[in-house]
């Protein structure tokens, strides 16, 4: 089963000029992206797999897709580990 991630509904969060606060209201776990941090965070509005997610980083940004994809794992991890982020049921 592919995991798929979405954005936990318990974190505000507000983006201007490319750059995103995210603020986990139940821990107040506070994290600061930069615009390609924040273009994946907003990826996660949907469940999304990190292979979706790369593979429109690397449209939209034009990088190379190893490096995308291993910059996109680690940064779900983070998420995760900090509550920012939830697995979800395949299809959720």
């Amino acid at each position: 089963m592919t995991k798929r991630y979405k954005q936990n509904p318990d974190v505000a969060w507000r983006t201007l000029e490319g750059k995103s606060v995210l603020v986990n209201l139940e821990n107040q776990t506070t994290l600061m992206l930069n615009e390609v941090g924040s273009r994946v965070w907003e990826m996660f509005e949907n469940a999304h797999t990190i292979e979706e997610v790369t593979g429109q980083i690397v449209a939209d940004f034009d990088a190379p897709e190893y490096d995308v994809k291993k910059d996109v794992e680690e940064f779900t991890a983070e998420l995760l580990e900090k509550r920012l982020l939830l697995e979800v049921a395949d299809g959720g």
